[in-house]
């Protein structure tokens, strides 16, 4: 069974994370979901992308949340 991840955070670090998990045969993995601040063209299919990190939290299919943004007292809050 896969286990469903949602990512705070797509620069540098979290697009990486994101093209690992895509490339490199984890198959046991699935990003379902990324939170972002802003709107953008990426290189993430558009329909992963939501725009309030509080979605992650609360989607009952996400099993494990992966914080990469450099807010610290939005981590916090969101941890």
């Amino acid at each position: 069974m896969k286990k469903g991840i949602g990512l705070i955070g797509f620069g540098c670090v979290g697009q990486g994370f994101y093209d690992i998990i895509k490339n490199e045969g984890l198959d046991q993995f699935e990003i379902l979901q990324i939170a972002v601040k802003n709107r953008k063209v990426r290189t993430a299919p558009e329909a992963l992308f939501v725009y309030d990190a509080f979605e992650l939290v609360s989607n009952d299919e996400i099993d494990i949340i992966v914080e990469l943004i450099d807010d610290a007292e939005l981590a916090f809050e969101l941890v």
